[in-house]
């Protein structure tokens, strides 16, 4: 890709560090790029837009001299690792064109997981202590997860406390930033092609040195991935200080109109400023909204054209309740309906808009109106923040009419769920609720569907899996009927696991089933210990490992194991079902044994987010099942460690009063059966010498137990996702591991290595 967002910074006519473009007289750059701001120091450089050949006047090359540098407010010379970032205001103004555009900026909130390829250019070094390079150079670089980047920076300067960076580059190195190419940005690609400066060439240890196994290797050759000033956390920064100019007469930078707190309870937000014109590029409007207690908000759509794009990664509009919780996200031509907010006397509106095409904008009508308003027969979105509240369709118990779409996002407090009762419901019956139905989501975007109901018989309760809960009514354009009328509760998640919700083998009541996301026993991710005391048991009682262990297999075989961890969920390793094509994943069914056999199909796959198939780390992985598990007597969940484990097993690890067993199947003459394994937790370093690697956090070792033999167990047993279940010193049964690497019974045995559930569970339950 071309750089035409790159600036070189000069002094004396040669190139010292890099910058991005912002606006046609704001650059970014890196903090540490400069020994003074003086007005004599800020003389001596010059700013090249448009550069490519550092030995000629490029075509399109425009120079300009620096005017100010602004550097952040808590940036400390002493300590340039972190807030590494300043603003440069130059004399003049740049004149986009082919060869030279404003950056990116990722919108507040979007995130770039590990993995997202970027790009950094510049003209710094091509090698460690090598020369300047006359040409532009640049270099492709993935993200790295935010924990290994800190766990690597804390190899350099320990007691590091502060993170404003993030990481790029491969742990072998030899693709990196250099010396020269500081300020420049790190542009990383979207969904849709687009690329966006996520960070600031800041630093590194070396250029392009491997930092594996940074602790034994003398600090001098220790090395680094890139390190960038992490962009998304100095948005508000950027913005701030570009307002600031306005005070003296600087034009508008970030949004071509005005903005910030809206005077009064009723008015008109719009961008641009009139009819007829279109919004400009690079821009990112903030506007906040308050009326008086006792009132409601409405936000009515008067115009709106925006940039198209199905994902609304581009240019768009965003509604916020306070600053922090979303409640709708709009882009393209069509109006969205009126937002009707209760509940709160703050909203904030956000727009945003990049550098590729642009529309005629958008008029909101902002009015303060009384607590009894509502939309009548007519349809909106309406935002229920306070409980006891109703949803009812419109123009209930009356028909509602045709071809409508209303929407209800409801957020419940933190720490609580939504939960919906119906009291009335009576909607035009169809195969799959294909013409007039109810939607439930579990998220704000319409992606998370939990339940889609119609028809006649009024539904169960239904639970969102966290505080969110978004409700779609459409009808097609044919027959209409009475409509549905329901109330709403927020329940706290620490009560639910007490409730009767969690069926734990007895018959439930009639009147109490509900319908949740992720299972009608529990809540996705809330363990469920309420039959723990069933599992206390002596450790040679063999019915403990059966109880909680599962058969997972294509079709009819068995190909891995794994562990009850809820009705409806199976934690079991992420290389069993990794990269699974659909077509496999409906084959794809978990089996559990014991008095009687139940069989279930997967309908869902969770892998860890830090799962890499190359490594043995983070290999966990979620199985959603079709329908729950009857927990009863022959299955039981079992509780996963979610926590270090010094505070539960105390001084047990390794030790022989901690129990532990793995179970698996073997096979022989076309059946699968089980088997098990007295386990004893090891020290990492007895692993570590015998497999000659180092273990990270993320893995326990185990062997066998003295006394136990693998008489019987022979490389037919397929081990794999197998759960290492150990009891603690208060006779508790938890969830430990689950089997890695390494045959525990393989004809030259070594240690093997579990997926340690404390360290990578976490992430994945």
């Amino acid at each position: 890709m071309n750089l035409q967002q790159s600036v070189s910074l000069r002094i004396r006519g040669s190139h010292f560090c890099a910058a991005a473009i912002l606006t046609d007289h704001w650059l970014l750059t890196a903090a540490h790029c400069f020994a003074s701001v003086s007005t004599d120091f800020l003389h001596k450089i010059e700013a090249v837009a448009g550069e490519f050949n550092q030995r000629k006047v490029d075509r399109g090359e425009q120079n300009f001299h620096v005017r100010t540098v602004m550097f952040h407010e808590k940036y400390q010379r002493t300590s340039p690792m972190s807030y590494d970032i300043a603003l440069i205001e130059i004399s003049g103004r740049i004149h986009f064109g082919d060869f030279i555009k404003p950056v990116c900026l990722p919108h507040p909130g979007e995130r770039f997981p590990p993995k997202t390829m970027c790009v950094v250019g510049g003209w710094g070094r091509i090698t460690e202590r090598g020369p300047l390079p006359s040409v532009l150079q640049e270099v492709h670089l993935d993200l790295l997860e935010q924990s290994k980047c800190k766990h690597v920076l804390q190899t350099l300067r320990p007691g590091q406390k502060t993170f404003t960076v993030l990481c790029a580059g491969p742990e072998t190195g030899r693709r990196d930033a250099c010396q020269g190419d500081s300020g420049g940005p790190l542009l990383c690609s979207r969904a849709d092609g687009s690329w966006v400066a996520v960070g600031v060439t800041s630093w590194g240890k070396g250029c392009g040195r491997s930092w594996n196994d940074n602790k034994i290797k003398p600090s001098s050759r220790r090395g680094s991935p890139g390190i960038f000033t992490d962009v998304l956390m100095f948005l508000p920064w950027i913005k701030s200080n570009l307002r600031k100019e306005l005070d003296v007469g600087v034009d508008r930078s970030l949004c071509s109109v005005p903005d910030g707190v809206v005077p009064g309870n009723e008015g008109i937000i719009r961008n641009p400023a009139h009819s007829g014109q279109s919004y400009n590029h690079n821009e990112m409007c903030l506007w906040s909204i308050r009326v008086a207690a006792g009132e409601r908000i409405l936000l009515e759509f008067l115009e709106f054209d925006l940039e198209n794009d199905t994902e609304c990664q581009s240019d768009h509009l965003t509604v916020y309740v306070d600053e922090d919780r979303r409640i709708g996200q709009f882009c393209g031509s069509q109006s969205p309906s009126p937002i009707l907010i209760g509940g709160s006397h703050s909203v904030t509106v956000q727009f945003v808009s990049d550098v590729s095409r642009t529309g005629a904008g958008f008029a909101i009508q902002i009015s303060g109106v009384g607590e009894d308003y509502s939309f009548g027969g007519e349809c909106g979105t309406v935002v229920l923040l306070q409980p006891k509240g109703v949803v009812r369709s419109p123009a209930y118990p009356q028909a509602y009419s045709n071809n409508t779409l209303c929407r209800w996002v409801i957020y419940a407090p933190e720490g609580h769920i939504v939960k919906l009762d119906f009291d009335d419901f009576d909607l035009e019956e169809s195969e799959n609720c294909k013409y007039d139905s109810l939607t439930v989501f579990g998220d704000i975007d319409g992606k998370d569907e939990i339940v889609v109901v119609c028809g006649m018989s009024v539904p169960p309760a239904v639970l969102s899996h966290n505080r969110i809960m978004l409700l779609q009514f459409s009808t097609d354009n044919t027959i209409s009927a009475r409509g549905f009328n329901a109330t709403l509760s927020f329940i706290s998640e620490k009560d639910l696991q007490n409730t009767a919700y969690e069926d734990q083998g007895e018959e439930a009541d009639d009147d109490s089933e509900v319908i949740t996301p992720h299972s009608q026993a529990a809540l996705c991710g809330m363990p469920d210990i309420s039959g723990l005391e069933t599992l206390r048991r002596e450790e040679d009682d063999g019915k403990l490992l059966w109880l909680l262990h599962v058969s997972i297999g294509l079709g009819a075989g068995h190909d891995c194991s794994g562990a009850i961890i809820q009705s409806q969920w199976i934690l079991t390793d992420a290389h069993c079902v990794y990269d699974l094509e659909e077509r496999l994943l409906r084959i794809l069914s978990v089996t559990i044994g014991g008095s009687k056999k139940q069989t279930c199909d997967v309908i869902r796959v969770h892998i860890n987010p830090y799962y890499n198939p190359s490594s043995p780390e983070y290999n966990v992985a979620l199985l959603q099942l079709s329908s729950p598990l009857n927990l009863s007597e022959s299955a039981h969940p079992v509780y996963p460690l979610l926590d270090t484990l010094p505070p539960l097993l105390g001084s047990g690890v390794g030790q022989p009063n901690v129990v532990c067993h793995l179970s698996s199947f073997t096979s022989g003459h076309g059946q699968y059966r089980p088997v098990r394994l007295k386990i004893s937790v090891l020290e990492q370093a007895v692993c570590e010498q015998q497999h000659r690697t180092r273990l990270t956090p993320t893995l326990l070792c185990a062997g066998l137990s003295s006394g136990e033999s693998c008489m019987g167990r022979s490389c037919t047993t397929h081990w794999n996702g197998g759960p290492l279940v150990c009891q603690t010193n208060t006779s508790e049964v938890v969830l430990m591991g689950l089997k890695s690497w390494g045959e525990p019974c393989g004809g030259i045995q070594k240690l093997a290595v579990y997926s340690s559930v404390p360290c990578t569970g976490s992430q994945s339950i």
